[in-house]
């Protein structure tokens, strides 16, 4: 401010005073960050960084669309430090420790992500039910944007490492009669997100062993009678045919 701004000197050896005021402020600079994120098809996402001073404090938060730049407010002259959040592998801050040294002084730093195809994985749940094989282990073939084999114990479950979105569909080799794959096909569509595929087999009974129908014997009396039955059946036919003779 300066009171008054304007003034009439109107006598002879008149002195006027003039008070200018300048409210006290702190030199400051600003940090800038543009984003860059390499490869084709980039998507121009948005990322999020934190700059801290020499305190560890977080003093702004700034979030950047890559391909553009975006600064911090008015800050401090000072040491800071720039961190990503949630950093892919390979990205860079360059330079990540900065020095505002100078007022009005502005900073740029830049953030480069390789770009990266989205991706999910995929987990194969392997279910067995009763003999045989309760502890055995199973082979499946996956088949989709990248097809594989893979081998799944009873009880387990195998996850894939990072796969290319879209539908996957899982077969067992030599699966048993009534066997079950669900969901079929597994659809990745999330990036970062795992699908779980349960395979399951059902209870087998043992071969040979006819179910009891109450006692000690089991279904014998049954197969007898049949044996009897049929026995005399045959002794009737050969007696009516001596007999037309």
């Amino acid at each position: 401010t300066v009171i008054p701004d304007t003034v009439d000197l109107t006598e002879d050896g008149q002195t006027i005073t003039i008070t200018a005021t300048n409210p006290y402020r702190d030199h400051r600079g600003k940090l800038a960050i543009e984003k860059i994120e390499t490869g084709d098809t980039a998507p121009g996402n948005s990322y999020s960084f934190e700059i801290r001073d020499t305190d560890n404090t977080v003093v702004d938060t700034l979030t950047v669309t890559a391909g553009t730049t975006a600064e911090t407010g008015w800050l401090p002259l000072g040491t800071y430090t720039i961190t990503e959040l949630e950093a892919p592998d390979g990205a860079t801050v360059i330079p990540d420790t900065v020095d505002l040294t100078e007022d009005g002084q502005t900073i740029t730093i830049t953030a480069t992500n390789p770009y990266r195809d989205h991706r999910g994985k995929l987990a194969i749940e392997k279910i067995v039910s009763g003999d045989p094989d309760a502890d055995g282990v199973y082979t499946m073939n996956v088949t989709g944007p990248k097809s594989f084999t893979v081998t799944v114990k009873a009880g387990d479950t195998w996850t894939s490492d990072w796969l290319p979105l879209g539908s996957y569909t899982v077969t067992e080799v030599d699966a048993p009669i009534g066997a079950t794959i669900v969901p079929s096909p597994a659809v990745l569509r999330v990036d970062g997100a795992t699908v779980t595929v349960v395979v399951t087999n059902p209870t087998l009974q043992s071969a040979g062993v006819l179910p009891a129908t109450g006692g000690g014997l089991g279904v014998l009396p049954w197969i007898s009678v049949a044996l009897v039955a049929a026995g005399s059946g045959l002794l009737l036919v050969v007696r009516a045919g001596r007999t037309r003779c």
